[in-house]
């Protein structure tokens, strides 16, 4: 049986969690029901369609020609790290922390959180996680390289999951312990705090982000 359409859910492109659920006016008359939208099967079956949408354009080359890319062997101590892109700035952020990347969704602000780095609720597969702006947390200067790169990158703390804003990201890459040197001063005093290591890529160095002190930044941001 197809689940019943909430009464006042009248716009498609608007979830009605959003507007009429528990991050809304609460106005949904099956609220009293299901106590919350996670239990309601609108909000399950909105999640499963996830699942059979179209890939975006260019989504499959894009990472059969990045897998298909095989890896340096190791010459030492060495960990995994997605390198991302904000602003003019590269960053490294450690795999173990990453679960998925995925393209930009539109974030759905909560009521009296208005400003700031935090944008509000974004669904990933089915799930509701909180959106930052990890150019407007670090304080990094607007994106100025253009494109339509934009991706979200979803962590894993230990109080949750965020899903974080970023203008690029470039791919995972094995960097060895030995080539993490000590950030220049010139680092942003804002930016400091979350960065241990910088790493020589050309001409460009890419801030190796301590998970821990970006975690914190997260939960102070978003309380």
């Amino acid at each position: 049986m197809k689940p019943t359409t909430p009464s006042g859910a009248t716009d498609a492109d608007v979830p009605c969690f959003s507007t009429i659920g528990v991050f809304g006016d609460r106005s949904c008359d099956q609220l009293p029901s299901h106590v919350h939208c996670l239990r309601c099967p609108v909000f399950a079956e909105t999640a499963s369609q996830l699942f059979d949408r179209r890939s975006p354009v260019g989504y499959r080359e894009e990472w059969t020609a990045r897998l298909a890319t095989p890896d340096e062997a190791p010459l030492g101590p060495s960990k995994t790290y997605v390198t991302f892109r904000v602003g003019a700035e590269w960053l490294a952020m450690p795999s173990a922390a990453c679960v998925e990347v995925t393209e930009v969704l539109r974030a759905f602000p909560l009521a009296h959180r208005m400003g700031g780095a935090f944008e509000g609720l974004v669904n990933v597969r089915g799930q509701a996680l909180l959106c930052v702006s990890l150019r407007k947390l670090l304080d990094i200067a607007a994106d100025v390289v253009g494109g339509g790169n934009a991706r979200l990158v979803v962590v894993a703390a230990s109080d949750g999951r965020y899903a974080l804003r970023v203008d690029e990201v470039d791919h995972v890459r094995r960097i060895l312990d030995t080539d993490i040197h000590e950030p220049p001063a010139t680092l942003t005093k804002s930016l400091a705090p979350h960065v241990h290591g910088v790493v020589h890529d050309g001409d460009s160095l890419i801030g190796v982000i301590e998970p821990q002190a970006l975690f914190a930044s997260l939960a102070r941001c978003v309380e």
